[in-house]
């Protein structure tokens, strides 16, 4: 497991995941996933992501409204989940990219003076798990093909205590195995920078869009 992002500063930025798999997804009964936790500042556009439908599916917990700025919404995160299409013969050392484009929410204005016109936006690297059904045999039988069983200790990995209960997952006896970093590529939260507005500006932009707004209808 591998993540970048495609740009660190600007509203626009897209999540690149890399996925290497050595082995077949197992039971048919195990699903593969990638969690992505986005703070207030960051959203992911459920349309945009439709068009994604030939590489994954996704499931998004959190505030739906896309044109609030972070500071007028009642969540501090998000959570977004992709149920990521697994081809059914897995050839050694096989790659799956997933694209998640990512917008950023205005942030509150800065003060003014010597205040920096950049806010720094924090994105946490993304968890890629196995979900395998337990209804029927223990956790261990069911993540028996995977090499390391480390995850399987606990039904429930502290990476994922939190979201374990989302509805995607409600009403279905799991085990979780989770993916480890690539080698060499250890997996370190991703910053973007946007831009903010400064309160010192309020009366020069009031007085320009008003002057603009006279000008416009006096021409027209």
């Amino acid at each position: 497991l591998s993540s970048t992002l495609s740009t660190a500063r600007g509203f626009h930025t897209t999540s690149l995941t890399r996925l290497s798999l050595s082995h077949s997804p197992g039971p048919s009964s195990c699903t593969l996933h990638v969690l992505h936790t986005l703070p207030a500042l960051l959203f992911a556009d459920p349309y945009e992501l439709a068009h994604h439908a030939h590489t994954y599916a996704f499931h998004l917990y959190g505030p739906h409204n896309l044109e609030l700025p972070a500071f007028a919404l009642d969540a501090d995160r998000s959570a977004l989940v992709l149920d990521v299409q697994v081809p059914e013969r897995v050839e050694q050392d096989t790659v799956l990219e997933l694209a998640v484009p990512l917008h950023l929410r205005y942030a509150a204005p800065a003060q003014g003076g010597e205040e920096s016109a950049f806010v720094d936006v924090t994105l946490a690297p993304p968890t890629a798990f196995w979900a395998c059904n337990t209804s029927s045999m223990s956790p261990c039988r069911a993540l028996s093909s995977f090499a390391d069983l480390s995850a399987a200790s606990s039904p429930v990995p502290s990476a994922l205590q939190s979201y374990a209960s989302l509805p995607v997952f409600e009403g279905r006896e799991l085990a979780f195995h989770i993916l480890p970093a690539a080698s060499g590529a250890g997996l370190v939260p991703q910053t973007v920078s946007i831009p903010v507005g400064h309160l010192n500006d309020v009366a020069f932009v009031e007085f320009s869009t008003i002057a603009v707004v006279v000008l416009c209808v006096v021409y027209l």
